[in-house]
């Protein structure tokens, strides 16, 4: 197999690989106490300070036995493995790649990017593994495509194609099996964590916190569990009761009262006041005042200007509303009309055409259906012409007897 792994420095690309040739080691140390010593695999690799059992490798890596494990680190400083123009390898190591299957060998070549490994190397790969870690944190996430033509691995259309992702966490004992950088140098790699993702926890805390210290009040509880509005609505009864227990004490006591408004409750009817009111009306033939009504000054000697005045100072209310009547024909095209002989001005020609020519009338559903009157006119009838009493007889033969008819 032939593996190709990826990753911008810092991502432990290298920790990864490092890590499969501990696993290796330890099952050759097994194979060996075994007995099984044609199981055990040689290790060869490039690795700066690699403690893991291993030789290092051979400028031609064929000249290595069957069944061998090979990790060239950095592989883009190696001249074979350079990227060219030429699409294809003439070297003969390279070529021999094609076949290293045959051999049983796994082959790792360990770069920052795709692009700088040759091409004729990047089409023979198996596996492709890429470390993604732009906060410097101490895990990756790793891409994985199963071939190596992938050239922008960062790229989120990449990642879209990628067969699978994991999480690979830094191991602190592999790392120590191993040198990332030279004894004298200093790590210069931070975390980095984005502001955007900052300012998004701040918000998530916050909101969590304002909830909590919403569901710690009473109030906001009892909104949720239905708790206030009892408390509300039974606050709510007993102000309006007491507001008219209050009308009933104070009515007709401190401000003259407006019997014509006050007399229309229900609650005063019975009041002594309300009592001699309505009975005064009685008497005097009047009725209750109609609210709707407004009453307006009229000057009879001046009856033009009171009527432009009226007019200013009332409202009215709509009772009906403009329903299509029908159509006429006349100069040659038609003209809709309402039910009270307007006319209707958008409507098509059409639509009148089709009234006349076709006799196809549309429905009225705001007609309003009449009520049966003949019964009640046979009845005033009936009353009007019906025998006269006796007294009306009696008052009649005594005019006729004094010859007053």
């Amino acid at each position: 197999m032939i593996y190709l792994i990826t990753g911008a420095i810092g991502t432990g690309k290298t920790t990864w690989v490092v890590d499969q040739l501990i696993q290796q080691h330890e099952k050759n140390e097994k194979f060996k106490k075994d007995g099984e010593l044609d199981k055990v695999r040689l290790i060869f690799a490039n690795i700066d300070g690699l403690k893991v059992p291993h030789q290092p490798v051979p400028d031609d890596w064929r000249e290595t036995p069957k069944n061998s494990i090979i990790a060239w680190d950095e592989c883009h400083k190696i001249q074979i493995f350079q990227p060219n123009r030429k699409q294809l390898h003439d070297d003969e190591r390279i070529i021999a790649l094609n076949e290293s299957r045959h051999t049983g060998h796994d082959l790792y070549f360990i770069t920052q990017a795709p692009k700088f490994l040759h091409q004729h190397v990047r089409g023979l790969c198996n596996i492709h593994y890429h470390f993604h870690n732009p906060m410097g944190l101490g895990a990756s996430t790793v891409f994985m495509w199963r071939h190596g033509n992938t050239t922008s691995p960062d790229s989120q259309a990449s990642k879209n194609l990628a067969e699978s992702e994991f999480i690979y966490s830094f191991k602190k004992d592999v790392q120590k099996n191993f040198e990332s950088i030279e004894e004298d140098a200093q790590h210069t790699r931070k975390v980095r964590i984005p502001r955007k993702l900052i300012l998004m926890c701040l918000a998530l805390v916050g909101m969590i916190s304002l909830m909590g210290y919403l569901l710690s009040k009473k109030e906001t509880t009892g909104v949720i569990t239905g708790e206030n509005y009892k408390q509300t609505t039974a606050a709510q009864n007993l102000e309006n009761g007491t507001k008219a227990l209050n009308e009933m004490q104070n009515f007709g006591q401190g401000k003259q009262t407006d019997l014509s408004v006050e007399c229309r409750k229900g609650i005063n009817i019975e009041k002594p006041e309300c009592v001699k009111w309505f009975n005064d009306l009685t008497k005097n033939g009047g009725s209750a005042p109609d609210p709707d009504k407004q009453v307006v000054h009229y000057d009879v000697n001046n009856p033009y200007s009171s009527s432009d005045e009226i007019q200013k100072n009332l409202t009215y209310q709509v009772s009906a509303k403009p329903v299509f009547s029908g159509c006429v024909y006349a100069n040659g095209r038609y003209t809709a009309y309402t039910q009270q002989g307007t006319k209707i001005h958008s409507m098509s020609q059409a639509d009148c055409e089709r009234l006349i020519v076709d006799a196809d009338r549309p429905f009225n559903y705001f007609a309003q259906q009449k009520e049966q009157q003949q019964p009640q006119q046979q009845q005033n009838v009936q009353q009007q012409v019906k025998a006269p009493t006796a007294e009306e007889l009696a008052k009649y033969e005594e005019a006729k007897r004094l010859g007053l008819i």
